[in-house]
């Protein structure tokens, strides 16, 4: 059973969990050509409850970390791109 929920959908790895509204933020990057996956992580609560939002943290080796942030949570999503891309 734990093996039908890896699996990917545009892009994005269905492991874990998305708080509210993360596939809407998250569109720019399931659009964007060189993003090879998009891999949720580790959501936290929040005290703010503001509309969803994707925030750009900083670059990794392999690609980049963004927060979703709203709805009283954080989410941490790990983006990698095309290794011709990254410097």
């Amino acid at each position: 059973m734990k093996e039908l929920m890896k699996h990917r959908i545009n892009k994005v790895k269905r492991e874990h969990s998305l708080i509210d509204g993360a596939i809407k933020a998250l569109s720019p990057l399931i659009n964007d050509e060189e993003v090879t996956s998009i891999l949720p992580g580790l959501i936290t609560k929040s005290r703010t409850f503001t509309k969803t939002e994707l925030t750009f943290q900083y670059n990794t080796e392999t690609g980049e970390k963004w927060l979703i942030k709203g709805h009283g949570a954080v989410q941490e999503i790990f983006v990698i791109r095309q290794e011709r891309n990254r410097e």
